[in-house]
């Protein structure tokens, strides 16, 4: 019973500890491109119960850009198709169902501990102006190298993998890097956009960490 108590205790502990982490990592700064900034394009933000993916309009550069995911059967270049989203994660944490209820304490474990990163892409129409979503405005030089960064993450041949996807729309395609606890999808996302010269704190692991750097570092 002695055992079990300093076991739980210790893994509030451990829970405490990332959580205040989190805030603070949010909150600091962390190193970005020098970038000039603009207000040219908008991005959206948008948060699921763990998980931030990153909204793109979709242009002819997207058509370029990400043509492999059109011809894996994403429908970027739909009529009504406005615009694409991109996540990343674990695969086996990502893949393994639709449904968070679903999932399994092993692919928990194996996500938290470390495991291959992959690529979400799907196309998406029109969004509501007053959606729930953090709206961030870019200057050109930035959209470009938020691009470029998020193609690099996919290596120099995308490969999709054999999996249904979330929809009829979406595909999942193997991604460079390691997802684990320190470096997990929403972290994944500040790291990119400081790459493209957007201000985000250095560490935010969580979806409320994304969510209170965005506010932090661009007030509406």
């Amino acid at each position: 019973m002695r055992y079990a108590r300093r076991l739980l205790l210790a893994i509030i502990t451990v829970i405490c500890i990332y959580g205040i982490g989190a805030v603070f990592g949010a909150l600091i700064p962390g190193p970005r491109a020098d970038i000039a900034a603009g207000d040219n394009i908008e991005i959206l933000l948008v948060s699921g119960p763990i998980h931030y993916d990153i909204l793109l309009p979709i242009s002819p550069v997207i058509h370029d850009d990400f043509a492999f995911a059109a011809d894996h059967g994403v429908p970027i270049k739909a009529p009504d198709a406005e615009w694409m989203m991109v996540g990343w994660g674990s695969h086996a944490f990502y893949t393994a169902t639709g449904d968070y209820s679903d999932l399994r304490s092993g692919t928990i474990t194996t996500a938290v501990t470390g495991d291959h990163a992959v690529m979400r892409i799907d196309a998406i129409a029109s969004m509501p102006t007053d959606f729930p979503a953090i709206r961030l405005s870019l200057s050109h030089a930035q959209y470009d190298a938020l691009l470029k960064e998020i193609r690099h993450s996919l290596g120099p041949e995308p490969q999709a993998i054999d999996h249904p996807g979330f929809s009829s729309s979406d595909r999942f395609f193997k991604a460079s890097g390691h997802f684990s606890a320190l470096k997990t999808c929403n972290v994944w996302v500040s790291q990119i956009l400081r790459r493209a010269g957007v201000k985000m704190g250095i560490w935010t692991p969580t979806p409320y960490a994304i969510t209170l750097s965005a506010w932090w570092f661009h007030p509406a």
